[in-house]
Parts: C-alpha cells; sequence; structure tokens
C-alpha cells in the first residue's frame, strides 16, 4: 500500500544527493515543494533510496533529477539549504 504522496530525487550537484516527500497536509497545496520534508545530502541516489525506505512509508512513486538535468529555483534553493541531515538509525518500517 502507498501513501501516495509526491517524491523527488534531485542532484544539486554531482554526488549531491536530495529527496523530497511531500507532507500529508499539503492537500491542495499550490507548490508540494513548499511543504515537503527534505533529507540530504546523500553521496548517491541509491542511498537517498534507502534513506526513504527506511524511514517511510512507500510514497508509491518518485521521479528523479541528475543534476544535469536540475534546475535550481527559490523553492529549491530554500528547501535543500535546510535539509534534514540523514544521521542516526533508522527507523526500519
Amino acid at each position: 500500500m502507498s501513501t501516495n504522496l509526491e517524491c523527488r530525487f534531485v542532484e544539486r550537484r554531482p554526488g549531491h544527493w536530495f529527496y523530497l516527500l511531500e507532507s500529508g497536509w499539503a492537500e491542495n497545496a499550490f507548490d508540494w515543494r513548499e511543504e515537503a520534508d527534505v533529507y540530504g545530502p546523500f553521496d548517491t541516489q541509491g542511498q537517498a533510496y534507502e534513506h526513504l525506505r527506511d524511514n517511510h512509508a512507500n510514497p508509491g512513486g518518485f521521479w528523479v533529477m541528475d543534476h544535469t538535468q536540475f534546475v535550481e529555483d527559490a523553492v529549491y534553493r530554500r528547501k535543500l539549504d535546510a535539509a534534514i541531515l540523514p544521521t542516526g538509525p533508522s527507523r526500519g518500517w
């Protein structure tokens, strides 16, 4: 079963991966990223995915943008600068 929340993995620059996970409280938000929780940086997209899998319910799908596709706007800049660092043990659903 999935949560149907938006999820996006972004590589801000080579070797700096983050993921944005929509908040369950962001229903009908103009831009879901404004209400997203953001985690990172991770060295690889795989590490970011493992963190998501180990610490959150399945969002049901995700988008991936590597550094060649990523365009940083004001929302991304603000959210990535305030990302939750991936430290400590996972909850291991």
